[in-house]
């Protein structure tokens, strides 16, 4: 039985390559703003660490939760703006008397700049789409 050579969706290659090589590898240079999402952290401050797939790095980001609307892992977005800002560390506890528990403390940290997205959206099956004109 012969295997039929067709291209595989954008997103599709992406996961197969995650998968059994354990990274990404395809690079679309004019797909330079788009990102396929590695991980999600939202212990905090939303943060999305990305492969993105119009350079091949892969970046983690910080993401407001003003307009965070909830990533999964596998998916791809478009990022339109990003800036970098100052970090924070970790400087103590406080007890919560509303929670009982301890809270962090932390203060902002000039040594530790961190990139965040401002502007974002995710893309679907718009990308799949593309995947005739990149041939």
């Amino acid at each position: 039985m012969r295997i039929p050579d067709k291209e595989l969706p954008i997103q599709t290659k992406l996961e197969a390559e995650l998968s059994y090589l354990g990274y990404c590898s395809t690079i679309i240079p004019f797909l330079s703003s788009h990102a396929f999402v590695l991980n999600v952290d939202t212990k905090y401050t939303p943060k999305i660490t990305v492969y993105r797939i119009g350079t091949g790095e892969t970046i983690t980001y910080k993401i407001s939760k003003k307009i965070y609307n909830g990533l999964t892992e596998g998916e791809v977005i478009a990022i339109f703006t990003t800036e970098n800002k100052m970090g924070h560390k970790k400087v103590g506890e406080t007890f919560d008397e509303k929670t009982g528990k301890m809270k962090p403390v932390f203060e902002k940290d000039p040594d530790k700049i961190e990139p965040w997205i401002t502007s974002y959206d995710t893309v679907g099956g718009w990308l799949n789409m593309m995947n005739n004109k990149i041939k």
